[in-house]
Parts: C-alpha cells; sequence; structure tokens
C-alpha cells in the first residue's frame, strides 16, 4: 500500500470485486471496497458492462470537476459584487 492510500479502488464488494480484492491482496496490494464503506459511485447507469466502462463515462466528469474548482474565478477575481448587483439594476427599472 502506497503511504498515501490504497493501491486499487475496487467498486462493489459482490463476488467479482470480493475476488479482485482478494486477488489484489494476495499479490501484496491493498484495495479499497467502495461498497463496504457505504460510497456511492460517480455514475449508477445500469449498463451491466462492467465497472470499467463507468469509470471511462465518469472521467468527464472527474475532469470537469476538478477544471471548475482549480480554473473558475471567485466573484472577487472577476469583479462581481454578488448576486444583488446582478439584480438591483432590473429592479430599479421595474423589469423584476
Amino acid at each position: 500500500m502506497s503511504p498515501t492510500g490504497p493501491d486499487v479502488i475496487v467498486v462493489g464488494a459482490g463476488p467479482a470485486g470480493a475476488a479482485t480484492a482478494i486477488l489484489l491482496a494476495e499479490h501484496g496490494l491493498h484495495a479499497l471496497v467502495l461498497e463496504r464503506l457505504g460510497l456511492e459511485p460517480l455514475l449508477d447507469l445500469g449498463l451491466r458492462l462492467g465497472e470499467g466502462t463507468g469509470a471511462a463515462l465518469a472521467l468527464p466528469l472527474v475532469r470537469s470537476s476538478i477544471a471548475i474548482l482549480t480554473d473558475m474565478a471567485t466573484f472577487d477575481a472577476a469583479g462581481v459584487d454578488g448576486p444583488a448587483a446582478a439584480v438591483a439594476p432590473r429592479l430599479a427599472a421595474g423589469d423584476a
């Protein structure tokens, strides 16, 4: 196991997930089994194609989330005073 966490994350603790975790442990790797932690997958589409397909579909969602967290400007950085600043001119003009 790496000092920062598990070597592998297994989504689902059914027969395949449990067998995978056991096999990994036999080879000296530490697997985190999400189902036992009560965590939910990012996408649950019921595709029945395997966890790899779900992971491939979730990757753009994860990348977009990272971009929003790291690259999106704050209200202060964008020069926005907040929601009231956008609504106040319309209220004054009677457009609300």
